[in-house]
C-alpha cells in the first residue's frame, strides 16, 4: 500500500478550502429584492381643540400638523343623551421593510450558487 506524504494531503485541503475569485465576487452579488410597504393610520377623532396634543403610536410619524384633519365625528355622552360632535385626527404613517431574496436566491445573504457559498463560507472563518 503506496502512503502519500503529508504535504501533498495539506496542499489538496488548502486547495478546497482558500478562498477564490468566485468567493470575492459572490459576496458582491448578494440579490436581495426586499419589499417596502407604507401603513397608514388615523388617529382617534377627538374635539379639535384637543387635536394638537394627539400623539401616533411608537414608531409611527404624524404626517399631518397643528389640528389635523377636519373631517371626522366623536360622541360625548352628557346624561341620557348622545352628542355627534365635529371632530378632528392626525395621520400617521410607519414603513415597513421586508427582507426577501430575489428568486434563485436564497439564504440569510441571498446567495444563489449553493456550492460557491458553501465553499466561501467554510474557507472565510
Amino acid at each position: 500500500m503506496k502512503m502519500h506524504p503529508p504535504g501533498l494531503l495539506f496542499f489538496f485541503l488548502a486547495a478546497c478550502f482558500t478562498p477564490t475569485a468566485d468567493c470575492q465576487s459572490q459576496k458582491l452579488k448578494s440579490m436581495r429584492c426586499n419589499i417596502k410597504t407604507m401603513f397608514t393610520m388615523n388617529t382617534a377623532c377627538t374635539a379639535c381643540a384637543a387635536a394638537p396634543k394627539m400623539v401616533c403610536p411608537k414608531g409611527w410619524l404624524k404626517t399631518t400638523q397643528g389640528l389635523g384633519v377636519r373631517n371626522c365625528r366623536y360622541t360625548v355622552k352628557l346624561g341620557e343623551n348622545t352628542l355627534s360632535q365635529p371632530g378632528c385626527h392626525h395621520i400617521c404613517k410607519k414603513e415597513i421593510e421586508e427582507k426577501k431574496c430575489c428568486p434563485g436566491f436564497w439564504g440569510t445573504e441571498c446567495y444563489g450558487k449553493f456550492f460557491i457559498f458553501l465553499r466561501c463560507s467554510l474557507a472565510v472563518k
